[in-house]
């Protein structure tokens, strides 16, 4: 299983989910957008993931630079697994205004 939150744009893998389909993966695509990254769409990759482990599938969840991968996992550990753990990203990515809004909000009203 491969999850993709990247845009289809400069720097992403041309036809990624039909090589992923050939290799008999399944392939789910939820573009994320840099400077203005939807919470609606966050909450969908809560959903998609939580319902995945459940299942106990194997996935690998990757963004072009891993910035994204990286704060939606984080919140994932956090809000659905219930560990308030350390943000681990690349060393060169430091969380602008925008995500760092997206890392310290409080999913909790929400999900209950």
């Amino acid at each position: 299983m491969v999850i993709n939150l990247a845009m289809h744009n400069k720097g992403a893998l041309k036809k990624e989910d039909k090589i992923v389909s050939k290799l008999g993966m399944i392939y789910i695509h939820i573009p994320i957008t840099w400077k203005a990254p939807e919470v609606d769409r966050l909450e969908l990759f809560l959903k998609i993931l939580e319902s995945l482990e459940k299942e106990n599938k194997k996935i690998f969840i990757h963004c072009i630079k891993n910035y994204r991968a990286s704060v939606f996992m984080h919140i994932y550990k956090k809000f659905v697994w219930g560990k308030d753990t350390k943000f681990i990203a690349p060393a060169e990515y430091k969380p602008n205004k925008t995500w760092k809004k997206i890392l310290n909000m409080d999913l909790n009203s929400k999900r209950n």
